[in-house]
């Protein structure tokens, strides 16, 4: 049990479900045991009782007699490195390197899955860009461009909703995706709120932008 940092006598104290961080993964685990009473390879984010850091290990189990008794049987290994660069790999492909916003291919592939996935739903795609964002690259350099793209992508952050999606196009090119409505007047209230943040000033090398 060293992966759990217990001891032998210790696991006595623990169920196999103490260890799950996620309850649903937990449950599609036991249903596919129950179900087929073999699993191999399969995912589970876990942690120990002596700390709160997850991590994922990979396992294959299988259910046998023990005493007359159903029991598992099963093997695991540590993979947490390995969904690591997993997640570093999904972000460089989904984000954009600069803001962290997910980038436009991945905007796209979104408009694109709701589309099919909810066609009855209505959403609106704001676009907007930074007005004079070029004379702040060329009379100060890019350094302090990227200072305002990481300036106006952290203000949107702030107002976004927990159903807003937004991505970063390109150069000084945003796109908001806005799913969760009750009026047209609350929407163009919202989209607002994002104009005036990124019309305030921004002071850059002693000099105020708008």
């Amino acid at each position: 049990m060293k992966l759990f940092g217990l001891k032998d006598k210790d696991i006595h104290n623990y169920r196999f479900r103490d260890f799950f961080v996620d309850a649903d993964n937990r449950r599609l685990l036991n249903a596919h045991l129950e179900r087929e009473q073999v699993i191999k390879d399969f995912e589970i984010l876990v942690k120990s009782p002596e700390s709160t850091a997850p991590f994922w290990l990979s396992t294959s189990a299988n259910v046998i007699d023990y005493d007359y008794n159903p029991a598992l049987y099963a093997a695991f290994q540590d993979i947490t490195d390995r969904k690591k660069r997993e997640d570093l790999l999904q972000n460089q492909a989904t984000r954009d390197p600069l803001t962290s916003l997910y980038n436009r291919r991945y905007f796209e592939e979104e408009v694109n899955r709701r589309i099919t996935q909810h066609p009855n739903d209505e959403f609106c795609i704001f676009m907007i860009d930074a007005d004079h964002f070029k004379n702040v690259n060329d009379t100060i350099g890019h350094e302090y461009g990227d200072q305002v793209l990481l300036n106006i992508s952290n203000r949107w952050r702030e107002l976004m909703s927990e159903n807003d999606f937004m991505a970063r196009l390109g150069g000084d090119e945003f796109a908001i995706l806005i799913s969760d409505f009750p009026s047209v007047l609350e929407l163009d209230s919202h989209l607002q709120e994002f104009m005036n943040a990124v019309e305030s000033k921004m002071n850059l090398k002693n000099n105020d932008y708008y």
